[in-house]
């Protein structure tokens, strides 16, 4: 497979991004000598300073093919990561079923004194829940059932619940016997 290009033109360098030429400027720099830029303001400036180090390049190696194998190579290459760059990784959804918890769902929850909840909140909630069934996967279920999130679209699951149950722990209303 040969290439019919031998040197970019005004033209040519034109009609390519500024990433595209910067990294053909960069790969010319890189063979002369020069310094490499990391990006360039403007694109004029870019296809100038791009056709200088071409120009130097193409003084040291005057052979027709070597210049081919080298443009087709950084062309290549530069084409090559602009299509990685364009790979956009879609997110997997993770698995509706619930995942396992460390809390461990056998224990038993007791209210600590007179919780002085609010009705409907989350916390008077989960305290009737404990006078009615103390066993915290029993609290969890209930939750899950009953409770519906203020002000959210999300769907109450079980990872939810125990972390309103966890957080009333550690607040002291709430303790945890195995």
């Amino acid at each position: 497979m040969s290439t019919s290009i031998t040197t970019h033109t005004t033209a040519s360098l034109n009609e390519l991004t500024l990433a595209t030429i910067t990294a053909i400027n960069n790969h010319f720099a890189n063979m002369v000598g020069s310094k490499i830029t990391k990006r360039f303001g403007t694109k004029p400036v870019a296809i100038k300073k791009c056709l200088i180090n071409q120009a130097e390049f193409n003084s040291q190696f005057p052979s027709k093919e070597t210049i081919e194998k080298v443009v087709k190579k950084v062309v290549d290459e530069v084409v090559k990561e602009e299509l990685e760059a364009q790979v956009v990784e879609i997110p997997v959804a993770k698995s509706t079923k619930e995942k396992e918890s460390r809390f461990d769902m056998s224990a038993i929850l007791t209210c600590v004194g007179v919780t002085t909840a609010k009705e409907g909140s989350i916390e008077w909630l989960i305290v009737e829940a404990i006078t009615h069934a103390g066993i915290v996967q029993d609290v969890v279920a209930r939750i899950v059932g009953n409770y519906e999130r203020p002000r959210s679209e999300k769907n109450v699951d079980t990872a939810f619940a125990i972390r309103k149950i966890k957080r009333l722990i550690k607040k002291g209303r709430v303790t945890l016997t195995k």
